[in-house]
């Protein structure tokens, strides 16, 4: 698996893998980034709770990409170390507790521990600091960072590109930002209309060629790369330096609706159209044409899979050929060539973008890619405020993850 497409699964699915949602609402209560000002002023006396590591809440995790700043106040005691630390929260026993991770995925385990143990007003914040970072202006005075930078949502990066003194700076490789890497995952992200580009690993050489009076914002595949440039370019003696949130692959799993810039800025050449979740949502509604093909392994499907994390039911309708399989069942898929074919795994992985080249070269011609796969339905449905209906796509989910 190369490094990248690595990187991405750790970033987006490493705190997130065991999801269960099950609990939302019955063993505590939770609330949206949106709502979070509100339910604090209703709620008096009430305690901020991180339970991410030190170095993520302190913004020194060697994980650049995770370093995304805390709520103001919050007490921070990482979820692996929460059940001996209970007693430090007596005081709380019947008052507010919010609690926060990055994908709120730790902080359900941590809800319901504190649920489990007694405590009866708590409270998880839907999507962690993921959402909060994108829905900043929620949160007005309750956001702190150290971080010498700022981190862009999409939505705010499209504002940037209307502003001319802007300067977008890709620093991916250069056969990434030539669409020509070893990954069809990075190639599919294409790249950012009249953005300028020097690799990452050529920075620290080129610093002479970077505009002093503009905001410098870097985009990066995963985001990654961008925070520790970011951070580099501070020490150098740039001041006003933000990168957008989780690189361009972030930018390509936002509903397209969302971001109103996407559809102008973006250029890829892949022949397949990835859609978000919400998009592949309005196809099934509007084209009773269409068909729905999980690539995912036989067991994976069936909710059969040795990593029990990734039995995360099936989307209904979906016939299921596993990418390895396509060309031994290709006569199953004929009568989709010119109708329209949405394809998903898991996640982002690559079998999901294999597949869909595999058909886009053999004829197929209204192919779509499914972002993010089954486990981003699932989270966004269960995170992002109004997309609750999200969840009725999918069917056949293991008690254990609900």
């Amino acid at each position: 698996m190369p490094k990248l497409l690595c990187t991405v699964i750790t970033l987006f699915t490493f705190f997130a893998l065991n999801a269960q949602y099950k609990n939302d609402n019955v063993l505590f209560k939770t609330v949206y980034p949106q709502d979070l000002s509100t339910q604090l002023k209703l709620n008096p006396g009430y305690l901020l709770l991180d339970v991410r590591s030190k170095g993520e809440y302190a913004d020194t995790s060697s994980m650049a990409s995770t370093n995304l700043g805390h709520l103001k106040n919050a007490k921070n005691i990482d979820v692996q170390e929460l059940a001996s630390h209970l007693n430090d929260l007596q005081d709380y026993k019947n008052k507010p507790i919010f609690v926060y991770c990055s994908y709120s995925q730790r902080s359900r385990r941590a809800s319901q521990m504190l649920a489990d143990s007694g405590f009866t007003k708590v409270y998880n914040i839907n999507g962690g600091m993921t959402t909060l970072i994108q829905t900043r202006g929620a949160v007005n005075g309750l956001y702190e960072t150290t971080n010498k930078y700022t981190i862009l949502s999409p939505a705010e990066f499209c504002q940037e590109l209307n502003n001319k003194n802007s300067f977008i700076l890709d620093i991916r490789s250069d056969s990434a930002y030539r669409g020509i890497s070893t990954s069809i995952t990075v190639n599919a992200m294409g790249t950012i209309l009249n953005a300028h580009h020097i690799a990452s690993d050529q920075l620290s050489n080129s610093l002479q060629s970077l505009p002093q009076n503009k905001k410098i914002i870097l985009v990066d595949d995963y985001g990654d790369k961008s925070a520790e440039a970011a951070t580099m370019l501070s020490s150098k003696g740039f001041t006003n330096i933000a990168i957008l949130f989780d690189g361009l692959f972030n930018f390509e799993n936002t509903n397209s609706a969302d971001v109103s810039c996407k559809n102008s800025v973006w250029l890829h050449d892949t022949k397949f159209k990835l859609i978000s979740p919400e998009e592949f949502d309005q196809l099934i509604k509007h084209d009773p044409q269409l068909s729905i093909l999980d690539v995912r392994n036989p067991d994976e499907f069936a909710n059969k899979a040795k990593n029990a994390w990734r039995n995360q039911g099936h989307i209904k309708n979906a016939i299921n050929i596993s990418a390895p399989d396509l060309f031994k069942r290709w006569d199953e898929l004929l009568s989709s060539k010119n109708k329209p074919i949405v394809i998903y795994s898991f996640s982002s992985d690559m079998a999901g973008y294999n597949a869909a080249s595999t058909l886009i070269d053999n004829g197929f011609t209204k192919v779509y890619l499914l972002s993010g796969g089954i486990w981003n339905i699932r989270w966004r449905a269960n995170n992002i405020k109004g997309k609750l209906a999200l969840i009725d796509m999918v069917t056949d989910v293991p008690a254990e993850y609900l």
